[in-house]
């Protein structure tokens, strides 16, 4: 079996920027401890693993998504990814201008664009909760060094598939002052029931700046969080009526980023962004064709030629 892999930079405002994602497109995926040992060989923030069928071809892909820790319900940055991997891919023609993604999560819904030949990505989610936090300020303030938790604005769980903490900061200054330790953001999310904490602070307009701690489930934190920028959305949009943000992230990573969000009607929050492939290549682990003799896992074919075909959509 043959797979096409890529990595995209998704929501970068520039090089180097945003969140890496990986994406990997199968004609039929292998089972998940093989799905979890890629995620882990590709060591992305998250990999979105994708079956290329008629289903597919129609606009309808299946995905599953694995940290290389555990499988996640739903990922944003990389759902942009593949939407952006399987139009340049040729599965979702010109013709495809809505499609959608079927994941753990629930289903995505998303709109691609093409500007000066570029794919622009517009993902639809609905928040399906939003509750109080069973924490207190304090309690939260300690555990990630945050001095200036806002006392006019909740902390809330807000779901979109995943469960994200939203914890208020007075000013972008006390998100660069944060002291974070990976256990410790992990403990503290499992308290609250939390997947990520997304620590914000307002800035002009429709700014808003945020840290992402996501150390439950994958890295202690990432730079651009399509779900989490969408709970933050639907929050603002509850407590100051806000209904259009750019979410910049992942400044103090040193992996600008910028999310464009949108409250449609009824509702379902808009996330709006571009993903920009920086590597494609053709995947073949042992593991997809049975235990490899460790003398031949390296070894080059005896006619010189280059090794694999092209999947069969690519036939």
């Amino acid at each position: 079996m043959t797979a096409i892999v890529s990595l995209y930079e998704s929501f970068a405002l520039e090089p180097f920027g945003g969140n890496v994602a990986g994406v990997v497109l199968f004609d039929a995926l292998p089972d998940a401890r093989t799905l979890l040992g890629l995620a882990r060989d590709l060591a992305a923030p998250t990999t979105g693993f994708v079956v290329v069928d008629e289903q597919a071809r129609n606009g309808v892909a299946h995905v599953r998504f694995f940290t290389p820790r555990q499988e996640i319900d739903v990922c944003g940055h990389v759902t942009l990814a593949v939407a952006a991997c399987l139009v340049a891919e040729g599965v979702w023609t010109d013709g495809v201008r809505g499609g959608c993604i079927e994941c753990a999560g629930g289903s995505i819904p998303i709109r691609v664009s093409l500007e000066h030949g570029a794919p622009l990505v517009e993902l639809r989610y609905c928040v399906k909760d939003r509750s109080p936090a069973a924490i207190s300020a304090t309690e939260v303030g300690i555990a990630l060094g945050a001095t200036r938790i806002r006392n006019d604005l909740p902390l809330e769980i807000v779901s979109t598939g995943l469960q994200h903490l939203i914890v208020p900061v007075l000013a972008a200054a006390d998100l660069s002052a944060l002291r974070l330790d990976a256990p410790t953001v992990a403990e503290l999310a499992t308290r609250c029931g939390a997947d990520t904490i997304c620590v914000w602070a307002s800035g002009r307009g429709e700014d808003v700046y945020v840290r992402d701690l996501c150390a439950r489930i994958g890295d202690l934190e990432e730079p651009a969080s399509g779900t989490t920028s969408a709970a933050l959305t639907a929050y603002l949009a509850h407590h100051w009526g806000r209904r259009r943000l750019q979410v910049h992230q992942g400044i103090e990573m040193g992996r600008p980023s910028l999310i464009e969000t949108v409250v449609l009607e009824g509702g379902t929050i808009a996330i709006r962004g571009r993903a920009m492939r920086v590597l494609r290549g053709e995947l073949m682990p042992p593991a997809f064709g049975g235990r490899a003799r460790p003398d031949n896992r390296h070894r080059a074919p005896a006619d010189g030629q280059p090794r694999g075909l092209l999947p069969p959509w690519m036939s």
